[in-house]
């Protein structure tokens, strides 16, 4: 059995880290932002959903379709 440790930083300075993270932090700061907002975004005028054909049957397919064999070595 190997283990590993489980490191969890909760705050550093750029220049700590190893230059390997520095040059990966730098080639995407284009879109890596410092601080989160504390708040959720404002509610917007459009809402997604589904509509939906009164009287009509929904689609009820499998994603994959599977031999009885296929499904069987799944369900185990």
């Amino acid at each position: 059995m190997v283990c590993k440790p489980k490191v969890i930083i909760t705050s550093t300075k750029v220049f700590d880290l190893p230059i390997e993270i520095q040059e990966m932090l730098e080639s995407y700061c284009d879109i890596i932002v410092d601080d989160l907002p504390n708040e959720l975004p404002p509610i917007r005028k459009i809402i997604h959903h589904i509509d939906f054909i009164p009287g009509e049957n929904i689609p009820n397919n499998a994603a994959y379709r599977m031999t009885p064999t296929e499904n069987e070595d799944m369900r185990k």
